[in-house]
């Protein structure tokens, strides 16, 4: 934030873009000064802007615009997955029998694995939905980055043991993330957002 406001001060234009709700950065006056200073504040979504109106009531209106993200498309340089890619995927094909098991409905979640992106509340629905139904062939599949920082490894230590209680650890399992997203859709049967 502070370079953003560094910038407008020396006379230089400043768009920001605020993708998430104004509440996630924990106090009403850190975006204050970004708002003041941007020429022009771009949201994704109604919501969230309104999300800052009702912590920033001076906002001003006419300098912010609703630009919605839209369907998220895999850049033509990642069309062909790497080697490396493909070999990671190829191990998590073979747990998952993409290809062969046409009985087992698979739903995906994505994201990194952290309390925004609502891993757990995935989990939390696989368990639920396989101790109601335990006849029905089904996998619970989340990708997405898991070591990187030590709140999402202490969120896979809770995960993992909620799994492992649970008795379904063979039916939910935990990627890590890919760049070949296209394959993880052809391979989905179902797409579960459990983001918050």
């Amino acid at each position: 934030f502070s370079i953003a406001v560094a910038l407008s001060r020396l006379k230089i234009d400043v768009i920001s873009l605020v993708h998430e709700f104004s509440s996630v950065f924990g106090s009403e006056l850190i975006l204050a000064e970004l708002f003041s200073e941007s020429r022009a504040i771009v949201f994704p979504a109604k919501i969230v802007r309104d999300s800052a109106v009702a912590l920033y009531p001076s906002l001003p209106l006419e300098r912010t615009i609703i630009l919605p993200q839209g369907r998220s498309l895999v850049p033509a340089s990642l069309a062909e997955p790497s080697a490396k890619v493909s070999n990671a995927l190829a191990t998590s094909s073979d747990i998952l029998n993409w290809a062969t098991t046409k009985s087992c409905f698979t739903i995906v979640g994505m994201g990194t694995v952290e309390w925004r992106k609502g891993v757990d509340l995935f989990v939390s629905a696989a368990v639920s939905f396989l101790s109601r139904f335990p006849g029905v062939s089904c996998r619970f599949v989340w990708i997405g980055a898991q070591t990187a920082h030590v709140q999402r490894q202490e969120m896979m230590m809770f995960l993992r043991e909620q799994l492992a209680r649970s008795q379904v650890a063979d039916a939910v399992i935990l990627l890590p993330e890919t760049s070949d997203i296209n394959r993880i859709y052809d391979c989905a049967d179902a797409l579960f957002v459990s983001s918050r």
